[in-house]
């Protein structure tokens, strides 16, 4: 377990202090916003989920875009982040390093997929741990963030990306040559007045595919505090345009996963019945798929539906126009689900905006969804 554990864990505020160079926003040399609550307006939490496409899809064009999403509004500052499909580097690059440059009062935790699988291998996994998170193998990871940045969109758009992710073993050699099996992971931001206390991934057992767990301790009026589960996820996908056959199988995968979620946090020896639990991220599965019947068998309820009645009729849309485009059909496939001592009292569609110069220019493939919780 302590090989698995270590690999691919990216700590808390690396580098805070680093030059403010390229982040996220372009905004170089700008105060940086601060975001911590006093105690006495933390009855309430503002949650994020946000697929934000890796550096594909004209990266560069928009990523001042998604940053403007995670930071929220005046009104509507983001407690909490959880970011899916995030190029994480080593220290000094990747979009993690962007984000934990650019908010600093969050407490960042971003974690590769792929390299976490390593630790399962028997002998060698402690070896390939200790490389993965030695000095070197933190420059290498750089070296890797900062190819696909500059050059992974450019190759892709002459080469059928998506296929060849879903070809066994030559889109795996393919993509980790290309270093973007090294660095596709997710992230979690947390308000550092909320004390987040991180945790190692849960390795879901699908391609690129993992869970981030954080405790937050989330002041009341009355002084006291409520526990708050957090976890950012990214279930399995559904290649391309998928027989019946397929489609059962992906679907039943992404049940097997949240599953496996929902018994790693009722596992844990610290968690109690008066804990709230909020399970967000790009599940890749539709409103009339099973996983929302064992969700709601569990406890959990989506926070969209149970604000409007309904799940939005799309997050993951057709409008952005890029050369390494996503295709596929127009569909819901992100939620925020909740249990225990939260309400739900909003909850947005968020990044579904073009630029005010671009019709063809979005933040992300994805759709985010901006949730205002209120303790109960």
């Amino acid at each position: 377990m302590s090989f698995r554990v270590g690999l691919g864990y990216v700590g808390r505020k690396k580098c805070s202090m680093i030059l403010d160079r390229g982040t996220l926003g372009g905004r170089l040399g700008q105060e940086k916003k601060k975001w911590k609550k006093s105690k006495m307006e933390m009855e309430s939490l503002n949650v994020l989920s946000f697929n934000i496409r890796y550096v594909l899809d004209r990266w560069g064009e928009r990523k001042e875009l998604v940053s403007d999403v995670i930071r929220g509004h005046e009104d509507r500052k983001h407690d909490v982040f959880g970011l899916q499909e995030v190029c994480v580097g080593g220290s000094l690059v990747g979009q993690d390093a962007s984000i934990r440059r650019e908010f600093t009062d969050m407490d960042v935790s971003a974690q590769p997929c792929f390299p976490s699988y390593f630790g399962e291998i028997p002998y060698v996994g402690f070896i390939l741990a200790f490389i993965f998170n030695s000095p070197l193998g933190w420059v290498f990871r750089d070296l890797y963030a900062l190819f696909n940045t500059m050059c992974l969109e450019r190759i892709l758009s002459v080469i059928n990306g998506p296929m060849l992710f879903h070809t066994p073993i030559l889109g795996d050699l393919f993509y980790l040559l290309l270093g973007s099996g090294w660095s596709f992971g997710n992230l979690l931001g947390c308000n550092s007045s909320l004390n987040p206390e991180s945790f190692p991934p849960l390795l879901l057992g699908g391609k690129y595919r993992t869970a981030q767990k954080t405790k937050l301790m989330v002041p009341k009026v009355n002084g006291d505090t409520q526990r708050v589960w957090v976890v950012n996820t990214h279930l399995s996908d559904t290649p391309g345009f998928p027989s019946e056959e397929l489609l059962k199988k992906a679907c039943d995968a992404r049940v097997s996963e949240f599953l496996r979620i929902v018994a790693w946090l009722e596992s844990e020896d610290d968690i109690e019945s008066t804990d709230a639990i909020i399970i967000m991220g790009d599940m890749n599965s539709t409103p009339d798929e099973p996983l929302h019947n064992i969700a709601a068998e569990h406890g959990f309820k989506s926070a969209h539906k149970y604000v409007h009645g309904f799940e939005p009729s799309v997050t993951f849309h057709q409008n952005h126009q890029c050369a390494t485009k996503d295709l596929g059909h127009e569909e819901c496939l992100d939620y925020v689900f909740f249990r225990g001592p939260l309400e739900a009292t909003s909850c947005q569609v968020v990044g579904n905006k073009s630029h005010v110069a671009d019709s063809t220019l979005y933040p992300s493939d994805h759709y985010g969804l901006s949730v205002n919780f209120k303790l109960v």
